[in-house]
C-alpha cells in the first residue's frame, strides 16, 4: 500500500502490471496458506470475452506497466531488466499468446507493435537479460528490426508457432 501498486483494470494479463512493480519493492515475501484473492468473473468480464477483442491487451497491459517503472524513477538503476521486461511481454509474450490462442495479428498490428518496441527498447539485442534468454533463438531480436512486410505475416506466424513448440518442450 505504500507505494501505491494496484492492477492495471479492464484488460486481460493485468498481473505483470503489478507483480513486477512489488520485486522491485519487496523486503521479503512468503507463502500464504489462506486465499486472499477470489476472481471475479461476471457477463462483462475480460476473461470471459473472446482472445480476438482482447489481443491488444497484453500491449496495453506492458506500456502501463513500462510507463509506471519509469515515473516511479527505476529506469537509472533498473534499466537492463526493465527493458527486458518490455521486450519480453510486449513483443514476445503478446505473440505468444496469439499463438497459444490461434488468433494471430494482421500485418498492420504487427507492424505496430514492432514499432513501438523499436522505439521502447531500441538496444535490445544488445541487452544482457536478452543475450542470455536468446541465445538459443537469436532471431527474436531480429524480428523487432526485420522488413516485416517483406517477410510477410503468414512467416512471421510460423516462426512464433515454431518457437512455442520449442517453448513447451524445455
Amino acid at each position: 500500500l505504500d507505494h501505491h501498486i494496484r492492477f492495471a483494470e479492464h484488460v486481460a494479463w493485468e498481473e505483470p502490471s503489478f507483480s513486477y512493480i512489488v520485486q522491485f519493492y519487496e523486503t521479503r515475501h512468503m507463502l500464504l496458506q489462506e486465499e486472499l484473492y477470489e476472481s471475479l468473473r461476471h457477463d462483462g468480464s475480460t476473461m470471459k470475452s473472446s482472445y480476438e477483442n482482447k489481443k491488444m491487451h497484453n500491449c496495453i497491459t506492458i506500456q502501463t506497466l513500462y510507463q509506471d517503472l519509469l515515473n516511479r524513477g527505476l529506469y537509472t538503476d533498473y534499466s537492463a531488466e526493465i527493458d527486458y521486461i518490455f521486450f519480453h511481454w510486449y513483443f514476445v509474450s503478446t505473440f505468444l499468446f496469439s499463438t497459444i490462442y490461434h488468433v494471430f495479428f494482421t500485418i498492420d498490428e504487427f507492424l505496430q507493435i514492432q514499432q513501438k518496441t523499436r522505439e521502447t527498447v531500441p538496444f535490445i539485442r544488445e541487452n544482457p537479460y536478452y543475450l542470455e534468454s536468446f541465445s538459443h533463438q537469436p532471431l527474436m531480436g531480429d524480428l523487432v528490426f526485420c522488413d516485416a512486410t517483406q517477410i510477410g505475416i503468414e512467416n512471421i506466424k510460423n516462426f512464433f508457432e515454431n518457437y512455442y513448440r520449442v517453448y513447451q518442450n524445455k
